[in-house]
Parts: structure tokens; C-alpha cells; sequence
């Protein structure tokens, strides 16, 4: 799955604490809708991986205004 990978990525990478990118989700009837994830690690006080928050955007009027649609992997911390 997507966002296990870019989890995964993140946590090897010790200087990003964040991700976004775009996956495909489907809904309780069946269709596919495109969505933007942005995702955060969240870690203990210690430093242990507790697991991550995020936020989804419905993308699709985007891809439709596009005409085409290009997914990306991450995008770089700010």
C-alpha cells in the first residue's frame, strides 16, 4: 500500500516528519475518488514511532480542471 511505503520511507529518513502524495480511494458504493494524503509522524516523548495524523483532500476537481492528472510521490518539508 502507498501510504505504508511512504511511512516507512519517513521513518528511515530521520530528517522528514512529513509526507504528501495522492492515492485513490473508494467509496461505501463503489466508486474511486482521487485524494491528496498529508500525513505527520507522531512520536512518544522518547522518540518511538507511535504512528502518524493526516489530512485528505478530495483532488478531484483539480484533475479535471488539468485535463490530465500526474501523481506525486512526496513533496518536500517546509
Amino acid at each position: 500500500m502507498k501510504a505504508e511505503a511512504v511511512i516507512g520511507d519517513l521513518l528511515s529518513n530521520g530528517d522528514r516528519k512529513r509526507a504528501t502524495f495522492e492515492t485513490t480511494l473508494r467509496t461505501a458504493s463503489g466508486d474511486r475518488v482521487p485524494y491528496e494524503n498529508h500525513i505527520v509522524l507522531l512520536r512518544t516523548a522518547d522518540g518511538e514511532f507511535e504512528g502518524t495524523v493526516g489530512a485528505l483532500r478530495d483532488v478531484t476537481d483539480r484533475r479535471n480542471a488539468n485535463g490530465s492528472w500526474r501523481p506525486f510521490t512526496t513533496r518536500p518539508e517546509r
